[in-house]
């Protein structure tokens, strides 16, 4: 798939079987969500997984999550900006904080911005890039023993930007980093100038 003029980039259908089989297979979420649905395909892979699941589905763009929630009747659909802290704090997500099971997402991580972006609401003081941002947003509505599966950048574990952000996030949950373009058969570039990884997080029982 190519950029949009947003530059948005929407997850392929085997990144995103990908993504599904690395669940743990004794993992029986009651609660999924996505924070960036797009078109929704994470959380249909998830659907077929888990039909008996409740769905929170979010997106930035109103058109986006109408279509969604047009044919999910059923799912709990939001229209709000995730990388606004107070923004989705205040919201209506609120009711989830610290309750969903299994969080799947794949980030914006949009090549036009360099700038660093605040963690707000952390213990340190910590900027990263927009894709660890998110995920750090999304850490906040897992629970206990909760998993987070996220499709990132690789720049997220060796550039400077990211560097005290991933150091909070392998301090604090149990981190498991899969190359995707390591893992056979599948195409080396997903996205464009990006090599792409997953990260599963885990939420430590002490959290």
């Amino acid at each position: 798939n190519l950029p949009s003029m947003t530059d948005k980039f929407y997850t392929e259908d085997n990144i995103a079987t990908l993504l599904i089989s690395k669940v743990p297979s004794n993992f029986n979420p009651n609660i999924i969500a996505d924070f960036a649905v797009g078109k929704g395909i994470l959380l249909e892979k998830a659907k077929n997984k888990w039909s008996a699941s409740k769905f929170v589905a979010n997106d930035l763009c109103l058109e986006s999550i109408q279509a969604v929630q047009e044919c999910n009747l059923n799912w709990n659909c939001t229209n709000f900006n995730f990388l606004d802290y107070d923004s989705i704090i205040n919201s209506e997500l609120q009711l989830y904080l610290n309750i969903i099971d299994l969080i799947l997402i794949n980030p914006p991580f949009s090549q036009k911005d360099k700038k660093y972006k605040k963690w707000e609401g952390c213990s340190i003081e910590i900027k990263s890039g927009t894709a660890l941002q998110f995920v750090y947003h999304s850490l906040k509505f897992l629970k206990k023993n909760g998993v987070l599966l996220a499709i990132l950048p690789e720049g997220c574990i060796y550039s400077k930007r990211d560097e005290k952000g991933m150091s909070y996030l392998f301090e604090h949950y149990d981190v498991e980093i899969i190359k995707i373009n390591e893992i056979e058969n599948l195409p080396k570039f997903i996205y464009q100038k990006e090599n792409t990884l997953l990260k599963k997080i885990k939420r430590k029982l002490k959290w």
